[in-house]
């Protein structure tokens, strides 16, 4: 039971590498979302083409990151830093919760956070109350803060940030067969419309 414990503890990272020529992407998605478990996955593009579109959403669904390495001659230098970067997870398994206020959080899916890199939410509110308690993973140790919402500065452009992100939602969702193609698209255009993105 023990070693259980502890394997149970682990964080599995999966490092896909691909020239990104690959046909069956909804395929490649549904296999991620029904058996990722609590593995993350990082794609790696490697080429001059590579699909972008797939290795962006496939590392979406994983809960990862995705890497272009646009030569060779990049290689060592970028699977270097990416592995550096795997070695080092602050806080995993992140949930976001407002306490007060009605929030729409994005991204819907959080992903880890890790040494020097940031992590972005952002969410529309209907008012400044309460705080937004955010909680984790360190090691094996839980970790939580609070963040008190009368303390938040005014910023501009913060809704079409939030709108980009809102429709990176929408269209995950369509991937996830969550929404339908018809009221993905519809989303995506009403967040377009609102927030003047084009």
């Amino acid at each position: 039971t023990d070693r259980n414990t502890s394997v149970a503890s682990y964080l599995r990272q999966v490092v896909f590498l691909t020239d990104g020529a690959i046909g069956n992407e909804q395929q490649l998605f549904d296999t991620i979302t029904e058996m990722r478990g609590r593995s993350r996955i990082f794609m790696v593009g490697i080429g001059s083409a590579p699909n972008t579109y797939l290795m962006t959403r496939a590392a979406e669904l994983g809960r990862g990151a995705f890497t272009h390495i646009g030569s060779v001659d990049q290689v060592e230098e970028r699977m270097r830093g990416l592995f550096a970067k795997l070695e080092n997870p602050a806080v995993t398994s992140l949930a976001a919760k407002f306490t007060e206020a009605k929030a729409d959080v994005t991204p819907a899916i959080l992903p880890d956070l890790y040494r020097d890199e940031p992590l972005v939410l952002a969410a529309r509110i209907d008012h400044l109350a309460g705080s937004l308690e955010i909680k984790g993973r360190v090691g094996d140790r839980p970790w939580r803060v609070s963040l008190p919402l009368a303390n938040a500065a005014e910023g501009a452009g913060l809704s079409k940030l939030w709108a980009r992100r809102k429709i990176t939602d929408a269209e995950i969702a369509r991937t996830l067969r969550q929404l339908s193609p018809e009221d993905a698209d519809h989303t995506v255009l009403a967040l377009a419309l609102e927030h003047q993105l084009v």
